[in-house]
């Protein structure tokens, strides 16, 4: 982490070789990011960009624990986009070509334990390197779609034929454009040293328009079941599919009613004292036991993020809990005595059903209403190895 009166000095621009380019302003949150072990630890996200031809932009946050060998994030198959070091020299592959060994010394730039921030600018058939903002090497490849990439986007390593290159430090805010950023855009990414929300800057000095990738690196986790984080989510795509519960809100159900069997997707799990729609909402009261309704929306898709919201109000201790059950464990939602569940849950094994209880082993009645399930058609990626970390730029 970079100390205090570092991050004064970057701030202020009075460090050599510092791009002049002006903050973004008041830094956005940013709290964690993914270590990787240098040996098989990997993010695959899953992505193929078919634009690599037609100009793109790759950057991201690193921090090495050594500057040993050949160690990129991206893809090869000799249809190459991929950037990071080999050795203390710049590394970077486009379509055709790679200076893997030949490229620019950065020996006096770099630092081990130190973060750095690296882009790299496809533009009409030159390649171009940057550093903490300021460019540093360049390579020629040949435009040709032919040579779009044919191997997902990888972090932490290199996509190919098997996994290579894999990096032995900690990486941020991993991102992907469309388009070539010019040289100020790159040199506002790093920004004298701090990141900053990649989504927000439309007009500003980075253009958010053509931002086909962005990995927080743990600042945007999908929590899995098991408490752990198995997806990073992509912060491009967040639009939200169709409503899968039929009547979340109660809308036009008798009082009285059992929801179980006249309301669609609900099914029993136990026998609460009470389980009825009361002035609209889902009323269920338990004298201690564990039960309730189960919700079939249908059964949650495993790897497939979905956003989940529901009101709860109630007067026993430790009710409102939304529990998800697989294979006989318990994985919930953190419980809420009143108020409003609003997360994104992904779960990680399939038959995973949410499941509304009376109370938590309690007596006491629950009301649930407004209750959604969205499927998030954002993009995650997998996590194989990599730690989430508190240690970011």
């Amino acid at each position: 982490m970079v100390t205090y009166l570092n991050c004064m000095a970057l701030a202020l621009g009075i460090s050599a070789g510092l791009s002049s380019a002006p903050r973004l302003g008041t830094p956005f949150t940013n709290t964690k990011s993914l270590s990787f072990d240098g040996t098989d630890d990997v993010v695959d996200t899953g992505f193929q960009p078919d634009f690599i031809h037609t100009n793109a932009t790759m950057a991201y946050w690193v921090n090495m624990d050594d500057f040993t060998s050949n160690q990129n994030c991206g893809t090869h198959n000799s249809k190459r986009f991929y950037l990071g070091f080999s050795s203390s020299k710049a590394a970077m592959g486009v379509q055709n070509a790679n200076n893997l060994g030949s490229g620019a010394d950065l020996s006096a730039y770099i630092a081990v334990g130190q973060w750095h921030h690296i882009a790299m600018v496809a533009d009409g058939g030159t390649a171009t390197y940057y550093l903490d903002g300021v460019a540093r090497d360049t390579l020629s490849y040949t435009q040709n779609s032919a040579s779009n990439p044919s191997g997902n986007i990888f972090v932490g390593a290199m996509s190919h034929s098997s996994t290579a290159h894999f990096m032995n430090g900690s990486i941020d805010e991993f991102a992907m454009w469309s388009s070539a950023l010019t040289s100020d855009e790159v040199a506002a990414l790093y920004n004298a040293g701090v990141p900053t929300d990649l989504t927000k800057n439309s007009g500003a000095y980075v253009s958010s328009s053509n931002l086909q990738a962005y990995y927080r690196m743990g600042d945007a986790t999908l929590p899995a079941p098991d408490g752990t984080s198995n997806f990073i989510f992509d912060q491009v795509d967040t639009s939200l599919g169709s409503e899968l519960i039929a009547n979340g809100s109660f809308d036009g159900v008798a009082d009285g009613t059992d929801p179980v069997g006249n309301v669609s997707n609900y099914f029993a799990y136990g026998s609460p004292t009470t389980r009825q729609i009361t002035g609209g909402q889902l009323q269920l009261t338990t004298d201690g036991s564990n039960e309730g309704v189960r919700l079939n929306v249908p059964s949650l898709t495993a790897g497939v993020a979905y956003q989940i919201q529901m009101d709860i109000s109630g007067d026993g201790s430790d009710i409102g809990a939304a529990v998800y059950i697989s294979g006989g464990g318990n994985n919930q939602v953190p419980a809420r005595t009143n108020g409003k569940i609003d997360t994104i849950f992904a779960p990680s094994t399939a038959n995973i059903y949410l499941y509304l209880r009376a109370g938590d082993n309690t007596a006491g009645t629950t009301f649930y209403d407004n209750i959604s399930v969205k499927q998030l058609n954002g993009k995650t990626a997998t996590i194989s190895g990599a730690t989430i970390q508190t240690d970011t730029p």
